[in-house]
């Protein structure tokens, strides 16, 4: 297939044969095998199921018709490094594809959707974190939809804004400086009263923010939204690559499923569900064992938007985390976002 990430395996035996199986696993081809002479390399090849001998390490180095090289250690064989090794052979394959593939073109972006942009940028001047009250606007200009919330500075404009977005309702410690919230227990959810309300907001402006040490911008009342699944969206500036997307499945399990997509902005509506079919969890999405389909025309839009954010930011944000994005069956809300600038 074109789309085959081609790989080269220097070193045989087990360890050698680890390493295949994890090219493999990922949807590659082992193209070539090398090892400490060329009648060694030939007898590898042929026991690791390889396309042909690569002759000697250089060979293999060198030639023209291979993607990436697996050099095989004593460490290799470490079961963590392995599992890696498979991981990092998926996600180079996952963006190969997408980079081979005919690109995109830019849209032209609203003009409100730049200005805001512009105007949050400029305001963070000095700081390399936006907070996720300046992050989840910048994504809403680019049709990428947040929870009905508001950012308040009192127990009593935390009460007021939780009748008006109704019960139940999410409180948050919002500053730039504040990147992981879940981890301080800055995050308290299930707040079903005026009365919950005002002790979670005693809690994350008192102990809580005295944990954190940072410079506070207030709290964030937000309406708590369920019933969908938990997905990333995300972009990493590589240093070679330059910007790369991200997609997958979300939520505190993003570490251990490790069920994700990477490519190349930018995304139209054919590129962005190529992105979302190259995942397990898009299984989902379509609706899997009697399970309704959830909302695809959502998530296509809000890749699509997050892409040309990416575009029109240029080099000035180095990643965005949106963790978790929630998919329902009809509608899609980020109600987390971490922008990281350059």
């Amino acid at each position: 297939m074109a789309d085959q990430l081609r790989a080269g395996i220097i070193g045989a035996g087990f360890i050698g044969a680890i390493h295949a199986h994890a090219v493999r696993a990922a949807g590659g081809v082992v193209a070539r095998v090398a090892a400490s002479t060329p009648e060694r390399s030939a007898a590898a090849a042929d026991r690791l199921g390889a396309l042909a001998p690569a002759g000697t390490g250089e060979d293999l180095i060198d030639a023209d018709d291979i993607d990436v090289v697996h050099i095989c250690t004593p460490n290799s064989l470490h079961a963590p490094l392995a599992h890696r090794t498979l991981a990092a052979a998926r996600a180079v394959i996952d963006y190969s594809a997408h980079a081979r593939a005919p690109k995109a073109k830019p849209s032209a972006s609203p003009r409100q959707a730049r200005a805001t942009l512009e105007k949050i940028i400029a305001s963070a001047s000095g700081r390399k974190t936006l907070s996720e009250v300046e992050a989840k606007a910048m994504l809403e200009a680019y049709g990428i939809a947040a929870p009905n919330e508001a950012l308040v500075r009192s127990e009593g404009e935390a009460v007021k804004a939780a009748k008006k977005i109704g019960f139940p309702v999410v409180a948050k410690l919002v500053a730039p400086a504040l990147a992981h919230k879940s981890d301080i227990g800055a995050v308290v959810l299930g707040l079903e009263s005026a009365q919950d309300v005002r002790a979670a907001y005693k809690r994350l402006t008192g102990p809580v923010a005295k944990r954190a040490r940072v410079k506070l911008d207030g709290v964030l009342i937000a309406e708590q939204v369920s019933d969908g699944i938990e997905l990333v969206l995300g972009m990493h500036r590589d240093p070679e690559m330059g910007p790369v997307i991200l997609f997958g499945a979300g939520g505190v399990e993003l570490e251990l499923t490790r069920d994700v997509a990477l490519a190349a902005p930018p995304l139209d509506e054919r590129a962005a569900k190529t992105l979302i079919a190259s995942t397990r969890v898009s299984r989902l999405i379509r609706g899997y064992r009697g399970k309704p389909a959830l909302d695809m025309g959502a998530l296509t839009s809000a890749l699509i938007g997050l892409s040309q954010l990416v575009i029109d930011a240029g080099p000035r944000i180095d990643s965005i985390d949106v963790n978790p994005f929630l998919l329902k069956r009809r509608s899609g809300f980020a109600l987390d976002a971490l922008m990281i600038l350059t």
